[in-house]
């Protein structure tokens, strides 16, 4: 399968809404907001049993890896980036972009079909003091950013030189014209 150079930035566009729709929320909660908390006071005797440490993990932590994420989808989805990084550099990203679609796949379906049971009446509802519509963003944003990296790590752009073709002796570019002329 191929993905087209305009897949592959829409890939990177759409997972880095995500990523900041899911970092946003954090940063909110991060900085005293309440948005999609149904029971404040439980909401604060949660935070209030963490330590200082854990709260700045739980919410920090979580937007500084939003960034990251942020930062391997730029790097696999625009090509100045790809050849900046090199060839060696570049399938290690890619290979934590593949472990890091399957993780945030894996639980973003599974988040969502637990969210989805309840809403639908198909086994009772225990939202822990949140608004139904946050697990509802959170999973999404989950399972967009899961395909964004999976859709980034495997785009091969044209022009850049691939292992295969490296070590035919032609570059990917060359190979892709003979590819079309037959």
């Amino acid at each position: 399968m191929e993905i087209s150079a305009s897949a592959a930035r829409r890939a990177v566009l759409m997972g880095c809404m995500a990523a900041a729709g899911y970092g946003g929320l954090k940063a909110h909660w991060a900085l005293g907001g309440e948005l999609g908390i149904t029971d404040p006071q439980s909401w604060r005797s949660l935070l209030a049993a963490l330590t200082p440490a854990q709260r700045f993990a739980a919410f920090w932590g979580t937007v500084v890896l939003d960034l990251l994420g942020v930062a391997t989808l730029l790097a696999l989805g625009l090509p100045r980036f790809r050849e900046a990084l090199g060839p060696t550099v570049t399938r290690a990203v890619r290979g934590l972009a593949l472990l890091g679609a399957a993780v945030l796949g894996f639980v973003g379906i599974v988040g969502l079909a637990s969210t989805v049971g309840p809403l639908v009446g198909l086994w009772p509802d225990s939202d822990g003091g949140m608004a139904a519509w946050v697990f509802v963003v959170v999973y999404s944003c989950f399972t967009l950013l899961a395909a964004a990296f999976a859709v980034a790590a495997l785009w091969r752009p044209d022009h850049l030189e691939s292992p295969a073709t490296v070590a035919a002796g032609a570059t990917s570019s060359r190979a892709a014209s003979a590819r079309r002329a037959t």
